[in-house]
């Protein structure tokens, strides 16, 4: 298998005691089709994001995840942030 781009949509909503929960994650198959999906969980969740993955998985080699869309909080040490300024637009 060749490099492949997988696209995923997380969303996570809080408990009563203040912790994250993860909802199910989301898996379109384009990046438009992910921006819309979290545009869509957005206002009823405490935080949602965005984003691809392209790799060689028989290789095990990776790229680092581009963040395509979020909004409101994430947990702590998601590795969300975009350091190298591949953010692509937010909610």
């Amino acid at each position: 298998m060749g490099e492949v781009t997988y696209f995923v949509v997380l969303a996570f909503d809080h408990t009563e005691r203040g912790r994250f929960i993860q909802r199910e994650p989301l898996t379109p198959q384009t990046a438009e089709a992910a921006r819309r999906a979290a545009a869509r969980l957005a206002p009823g969740a405490a935080g949602v994001v965005a984003f691809s993955r392209t790799g060689n998985p028989d290789a095990g080699d990776w790229q680092d995840a581009v963040v395509l869309a979020q909004r409101g909080e994430l947990p702590p040490g998601l590795g969300m942030k975009d350091p190298a300024g591949q953010y692509e637009g937010a909610l």
